[in-house]
């Protein structure tokens, strides 16, 4: 396995420069799954399918959820031949509409798959040995610390495996597919696009500090950082390859980035942020995420390709919003908080893209 190692090259290096943001109309519709004391979408598809989970009000533990565009809900648990249902989440949706997540079952956690027909497999434990050779079939114990957290346009999934140590894998549809690390301590995979191109963080052996990475289709690993940063967070990847994430200053304040797919990385922050948390990106490269202002209010943005970015509030969300997703054709799902703290779900959509501009 080659490893690569760069360093980031800073946009507007030794300038000052001031965000100004112009609002336009949005539409942002509000939902919560039927007979649910909580609501957490966290993935939208380009025909506006969310996945997600709810606490049920009357099981009084999480269901997975998917919702149509026409406001119908699926709601479902991971079940086995027979077993009872496991409190379930839901961490990604890919367009053809499966969703992955995993379950718990006492201490244990293990990953599944909702394929496009309803059914509910255990799926995405690679062999506790963490080897970087092909795997065959990956079997399905019981492994702790079993999470896919993304599924690409193909059906490969990727997430961490291990009850300390954590190793990454690539699963293949066919169930085949290869476990990788870089340190002994931590790697994660957050995210992949239907190149089989991978990003996550890993924890370095001897600085302890986060680093990203990118794994390319071939298993050659690039490992890379925000310049003066003390952890580089990767989040997502677009279909081009341009990375999003969140990186820690020597204030342990984070802020957000953006690295093309030439290597070059863009930092930013949108107005008033004194912390921002990077989400999600788009084919189109528009990134979402969330930011707190001093006053500790969470607010949404995105972010779009030319580094123009636009702030969002759900309407009645006294405990902030939390943008978790965006879609091919730039709609938005998250949850926001009510004046009780208590998440319910949203979808933005805007009539044009974001009329922001830098001044020097």
């Amino acid at each position: 396995m080659r490893i690569a190692r760069m360093t980031s090259l800073l946009s507007f290096a030794g300038l000052s420069a001031l965000l100004i943001i112009t609002a336009h109309t949005q539409t942002i519709t509000t939902f919560d799954a039927p007979d649910s004391s909580r609501t957490v979408p966290v993935a939208i598809n380009s025909a506006g399918q969310v996945a997600g989970y709810y606490t049920d009000l009357n099981a009084l533990q999480n269901r997975g959820f998917l919702r149509g565009a026409d406001n119908t809900f699926t709601s479902f648990a991971a079940a086995f031949s027979g077993s009872r249902e496991f409190p379930t989440l839901v961490t990604g949706l890919n367009d053809a509409g499966a969703v992955i997540g995993y379950y718990q079952d006492l201490n244990v956690t293990s990953g599944y798959l909702r394929q496009t027909d309803g059914t509910i497999v255990r799926c995405c434990t690679p062999p506790s040995s963490p080897t970087s050779a092909l795997l065959g079939p990956i079997p399905d114990p019981f492994i702790d610390g079993n999470i896919p957290f993304a599924i690409n346009s193909v059906g490969q999934i990727t997430g961490i495996t291990g009850s300390s140590g954590y190793k990454s894998y690539l699963r293949q549809p066919d169930g085949t597919g290869v476990v990788f690390g870089l340190s002994a301590f931590a790697t994660y995979a957050y995210d992949l696009n239907a190149s089989s191109e991978i990003t996550g963080t890993y924890l370095g052996d001897t600085d302890h500090a986060w680093h990203g990475y990118l794994r390319e289709a071939s298993g050659q690993i690039e490992v890379f950082d925000v310049s003066g940063s003390t952890a580089t967070r990767p989040r997502a990847i677009s279909p081009k390859g341009v990375i999003a994430g969140d990186y820690g200053d020597a204030n342990n304040v984070s802020h957000g980035f953006v690295r093309k797919a030439n290597g070059q990385i863009h930092t930013f922050d949108p107005i008033g942020s004194v912390r921002t948390n990077v989400m999600a990106i788009n084919s189109k490269e528009q990134i979402t995420g969330y930011y707190a202002t001093a006053d500790g209010v969470y607010h949404g943005f995105v972010r779009d390709k030319n580094g123009y970015v636009e702030s969002f509030d759900v309407p009645g969300a006294n405990g902030g919003t939390y943008p978790k997703d965006i879609n091919d054709i730039g709609e938005i799902v998250g949850y926001y908080e009510d004046a009780d703290s208590i998440p319910h779900g949203f979808i933005r959509s805007n009539d044009k893209d974001p009329k922001s501009h830098f001044t020097n």
